[in-house]
């Protein structure tokens, strides 16, 4: 029987967006499943210390927007699609091909049914209706017993490019911090800043025990990717007006948060410890 409780640790990290794109072009997928990619080789990874590697894949929930263009409703037109995460392939351009053809496919049958999905769901009282099934499963602890019909949540959301503020503060990063469902142990939503893709993790301690080991995974999942997708160690290019030695378009190095600040953790109940 799973066990979840309320305690939540959460974690974040940074790579570059320039170089997640660069990566997404030379392996003609997109930045989405670069994402998921490298999720789901840390996934693999923690699983493997913790010797709880299933035999079988990862299911991921992915969520997808079904607001057509043009559409100005003032309501939330968001389903989820599942993905099969390739968690049971080592290898990381196999394991990026598993997962582009699996989002490929659920895209498709969700594009089949789009229009008979309601968005409007306000008609049913349906606020008051998931508030009380959600506490009714806590209450029943059914999250502990029945299946579970995906295992993690990921989550890429488009952010701003421009420099934000606040009180005249620059904002340097923009970790996004999502809220669990009864029932997910894991969620791991990405959000776009200038030139970063800012991951925020948000796990149950319970199910996730060691969250920065997990963070750790994504940030060298991300180095073993591009390598892959450069076919190896990349060459360092000259430029030609300068005669200087300039940075690879998909290089081995991380965004500078990354690599010096890799990690913020921030538990659930440090505030209780301090005290």
């Amino acid at each position: 029987m799973r066990r979840y409780r309320g305690q939540r640790s959460f974690a974040t990290c940074t790579i570059s967006l320039r170089e997640a794109k660069a990566v997404a072009k030379l392996t003609r997928s997109k930045l989405n499943d670069v994402v998921m990619t490298i999720s789901a080789g840390a996934l693999r990874r923690y699983l493997e210390t913790t010797d709880a590697l299933p035999d079988g894949p990862l299911i991921a929930a992915v969520p997808v927007s079904l607001r057509k263009a043009g559409n100005s409703d003032m309501n939330n037109q968001v389903t989820a699609m599942l993905c099969n995460l390739a968690t049971d392939i080592a290898d990381p351009i196999r394991q990026l091909e598993a997962i582009v053809a699996s989002s490929t496919d659920s895209k498709k049958r969700l594009e089949d049914i789009r229009d008979v999905i309601r968005t409007d769901m306000t008609w049913l009282g349906a606020p008051i209706i998931i508030t009380g099934l959600a506490r009714l499963m806590g209450q029943a602890k059914l999250a502990e017993q029945l299946p579970a019909i995906v295992n993690v949540l990921i989550s890429n959301v488009p952010g701003p490019r421009e420099t934000l503020y606040c009180a005249g503060a620059r904002m340097i990063n923009y970790f996004p911090v999502s809220i669990p469902s009864n029932g997910s142990v894991l969620n791991i939503t990405v959000q776009s800043y200038l030139d970063n893709l800012d991951f925020g993790l948000i796990a149950c301690r319970t199910a996730v025990p060691d969250i920065e080991k997990l963070v750790d995974f994504l940030i060298d999942e991300f180095g073993r990717l591009k390598k892959a997708a450069s076919g190896g160690e990349p060459k360092v290019k000259k430029d030609r007006n300068k005669g200087s030695e300039r940075r690879p378009t998909v290089g081995l190095n991380c965004s500078r948060w990354s690599v010096s600040d890799r990690r913020v953790i921030a538990s659930a109940t440090a505030h209780e410890r301090s005290k």
